[in-house]
């Protein structure tokens, strides 16, 4: 198994200290929210800067998602969307990241507009981001991630994203919530392992986005990677909710142990 091991800022921490933090305990990438102060047009003054300081350590980045409506109901500003995501995307492939996560959202009225019509405008938006992305010959893959409380649940992101050149994030946390045991995930995993190509490793005690330290809740991660074939190449991003760094590189190393034990 081929496994690229890297973090996700959250943008009430200095970044910086994420950077920091990979190049310690050699982490292959940060996964940098683009939101807040790390948009995109950060990639291209600090940002770059950073990754020059850590040569050794590799981008990928997480779409800005609050307030973004895929599934608008609104043909201009879904199409607006569409294109501010894809200026990101665009970003982060000239800044030379390797994934480009994207969330699933869909945030008008639903008692008006209909599951069905939200979802399939989702469905739509991702299309044209696969389109655009390909047009524009962008290296970055467009990973699509499972949210929860959405129209679009775990179980459906794979259908989502069929025909596009798209892949699925996993996010365990976002799994748990959405209603998956350890072995409902590890089963999920197993089916479409084809597609799923990044993963956000977050632990738990209960439903809720904790976003603990990995160890720290209940999630078996042991069992998910035993799930996923032997050749399976893809990235895992640890995503912890702190600012302690010292949390992040017990996670880093934590990964590293389950990896190395094999199934």
């Amino acid at each position: 198994m081929n496994v690229e091991r890297g973090v996700v800022t959250q943008p009430d921490n200095d970044v910086a200290g994420y950077f920091e933090a990979a190049d310690a305990v050699g982490l292959d990438y940060v996964e940098v929210m683009l939101d807040g102060a790390t948009d995109r047009e950060w990639l291209s003054g600090e940002g770059r800067e950073l990754l020059e300081r850590y040569e050794g350590t590799g981008l990928a980045v997480h779409l800005p998602f609050e307030g973004l409506d895929l599934g608008s109901p609104f043909d201009g500003v879904r199409e607006a969307v569409v294109a501010e995501l894809h200026a990101c995307h665009r970003a982060a492939d000239r800044a030379g990241a390797d994934t480009a996560v994207l969330h699933p959202t869909a945030l008008a009225w639903e008692r008006a507009h209909g599951g069905e019509r939200l979802a399939a405008r989702v469905e739509r938006s991702i299309e044209e981001l696969d389109a655009r992305a390909a047009e524009a010959g962008l290296d970055a893959t467009l990973s699509v991630e499972n949210v929860y409380d959405a129209l679009v649940a775990t179980d459906d992101v794979p259908g989502l994203i069929e025909g596009t050149g798209a892949s699925m994030t996993f996010d365990t946390g976002h799994a748990r919530i959405d209603g998956h045991d350890d072995a409902e995930m590890a089963r999920f995993l197993a089916a479409h392992a084809d597609r799923v190509s990044h993963l956000h490793l977050n632990d738990t005690r209960t439903a809720a986005d904790e976003h603990l330290p990995l160890g720290a809740g209940s999630i078996d991660f042991a069992r998910l990677f035993s799930a996923l074939p032997d050749d399976w190449t893809g990235s895992a991003s640890v995503e912890v909710t702190t600012p302690n760094m010292a949390y992040v590189e017990r996670s880093a190393r934590h990964l590293d142990e389950l990896l190395a034990s094999g199934p």
